[in-house]
């Protein structure tokens, strides 16, 4: 309980009293003050109006009615009655009256009627006090707060109730639902309010209930959400109800609003609750994860539906929660996901909500630019850049190059026209990519390719293989008219140490191309450092062969270098 202060005032002179009062042990929180004064009219009208109690005797009833009119109105006045004068009391003064005592001549019974008169008086405080307390708890809350008796009368309402009514407390206080309303029973019959059905529900079932209602009240018609509980005596018998009112039709008419921005967003969405619960969704977002309406979904988890999504729909998840791919018409589509917070007036995370951008054509307009800037238009092949951000800066040991140069190209061209020459450009991309498919291969100039590979098993092997690759150029050239005069010369060049720069394995194969180039063209040369050495002597009969003893040539070379790298 509250701290309080009880004021009495004894106006009388008997002994036994004052002992009374004056024996009485003060309560931490319900202290009391005794004013001892042998006459009522000696006490000031202040003092007059702040007691509780007034004690007085007979010889005091002539100023009875004044000392009524300045105390204040739940000042009780208490008659002590020593003389036996109840019975010729005149009725107008017994009703300014709140209690006459007879005095008993114990002293021990006097104590008990002043310890009682306490009890009596700390409980009028107490309920004094939870009645303000009440009064002020519902006046402060903006929700519409009720209480009802059984038969539907209203015993107490709060301000914001008397709001939407249009009435004072006073006004509405002990009258029923249509005269507050402002509804006639037929009218409440023909409509689709429930707020009297939904009270008989809940004394029915005897437990609290949550309804939504509709109302019309002097602001217009509302929607309400309003929980509803019974309220019982001290025998657990329903005397009556409470209900609460949340005006829901601002956040209704937000929700509405919500629902249309929702809906006409150009992009899949859907809106989660604080726990991931799914709370919202637009209809692209169920035709893209194909469910037919948002109730299949709403309330469930958000990574519930995901995996409905992947397994039931064909989707794919690609990183973490960015990326979704579907197949539609046998063509994928790529959704990109982004994620906001919800969050309330105070920053408290309330919800999210999360957008699925259909980024297809995107996609595909970026990888159209990214192969227009890293390949070769005539060949597809990459490009010279590409090549070299693609080559590291330090080849490691055992890495290898093959650079490729068409012989007498510009005969071709000279000849039968840059058509015929462009048409061998690609028929040697289409077997480069042949014969080195897990090769970085690249047009780096007019007619001249290079293939790195990273890793090789031998020497001899990659020896071997550009051999190869070089005789089904020439055997292929052979055939078709316009390019009979074109054969390839390939420079290869494998790495055993590991201090060879990508520019310096480049130049390597270079060189080695133009070695067998020196030696007639039409052959495979492996770089060697004596290649390094300027040229005074024509190359021998057996180099400038071609092909074959070029081919067994180099593939004894091989041999030694595999050896070696081995050893």
């Amino acid at each position: 309980m509250f701290h309080c202060m009880l004021r009495i005032s004894l106006c009388s002179p008997e002994p036994m009293l004052e002992a009374a009062f004056r024996a009485l042990q003060a309560d931490a929180d319900f202290r009391h003050k005794v004013t001892f004064s042998a006459e009522a009219q000696s006490l000031s009208a202040t003092d007059r109006a702040g007691e509780d109690i007034f004690f007085i005797d007979s010889t005091h009833l002539s100023v009875l009615p004044d000392l009524k009119k300045t105390a204040k109105p739940a000042a009780r006045i208490v008659l002590i009655d020593t003389a036996g004068q109840e019975a010729a009391l005149q009725e107008s003064l017994v009703s300014l009256l709140d209690d006459i005592w007879p005095l008993p001549a114990n002293p021990d019974v006097v104590a008990l009627r002043v310890k009682g008169l306490l009890r009596d008086a700390l409980l009028r405080k107490e309920h004094a006090l939870l009645q303000h307390c009440l009064e002020t708890t519902i006046d402060t809350t903006p929700d519409l707060i009720w209480f009802k008796d059984i038969r539907g009368e209203h015993l107490k309402v709060n301000q914001a109730f008397c709001r939407f009514v249009g009435k004072s407390k006073e006004d509405v206080i002990g009258r029923g639902h249509y005269y507050i309303w402002d509804i006639e029973p037929d009218e409440y019959a023909q409509s689709e309010y429930v707020c009297l059905e939904t009270e008989e529900e809940v004394i029915a079932r005897g437990v609290t209930c949550t309804f939504d209602e509709s109302v019309k009240t002097k602001l217009g018609m509302r929607q309400f959400k309003t929980r509803k509980s019974p309220i019982f005596d001290e025998h657990d018998v329903i005397i009556g109800t409470v209900g609460i009112a949340y005006d829901m039709t601002d956040i209704t008419k937000s929700s509405a609003e919500v629902e249309i921005i929702l809906q006409n967003l150009p992009f899949a969405a859907m809106i989660l609750d604080e726990e991931n619960r799914i709370a919202n969704a637009n209809q692209k977002f169920l035709d893209f994860f194909r469910f037919e309406n948002v109730k299949e979904i709403l309330g469930s988890y958000r990574s519930k539906v995901r995996a409905i999504a992947i397994k039931d729909h064909h989707l794919k998840q690609v990183g973490d929660h960015l990326e979704i791919r579907s197949w539609k018409k046998g063509e994928e589509i790529i959704l990109e996901s982004y994620e906001k917070e919800i969050v309330d007036m105070f920053q408290n995370r309330i919800g999210k909500l999360v957008i699925y951008r259909d980024v297809t054509s995107e996609r595909n307009s970026k990888q159209m630019l990214e192969r227009s800037a890293n390949t070769d238009e005539l060949t597809g092949l990459y490009n010279r850049r590409y090549f070299y951000s693609q080559l590291p800066e330090t080849v490691a040991v055992g890495s290898a190059l093959l650079f490729v140069d068409l012989d007498d190209f510009k005969k071709v061209n000279d000849t039968f026209g840059h058509r015929a020459g462009d048409d061998a450009l690609r028929l040697t991309a289409r077997l480069l990519k042949k014969h080195f498919n897990e090769a970085l291969t690249s047009r780096i100039g007019g007619d001249e390719f290079v293939l790195y590979l990273a890793k090789v098993h031998s020497v001899e092997q990659v020896v071997n293989r550009a051999c190869r690759l070089q005789k089904a150029m020439k055997s292929l050239f052979t055939k078709n008219t316009p390019w009979q005069g074109l054969s390839a010369s390939i420079g290869v060049v494998v790495t055993d140490t590991d201090d060879v720069g990508r520019d310096e394995l480049v130049r390597r194969g270079d060189t080695a191309m133009y070695e067998a180039k020196r030696r007639g063209k039409n052959r495979v040369c492996q770089y060697q450092h004596k290649m390094e050495a300027p040229h005074d002597e024509p190359p021998s009969p057996l180099c400038a062969a071609p092909c074959a003893p070029c081919h067994q040539r180099e593939v004894c070379r091989a041999k030694k270098q595999t050896a070696q790298m081995r050893k």
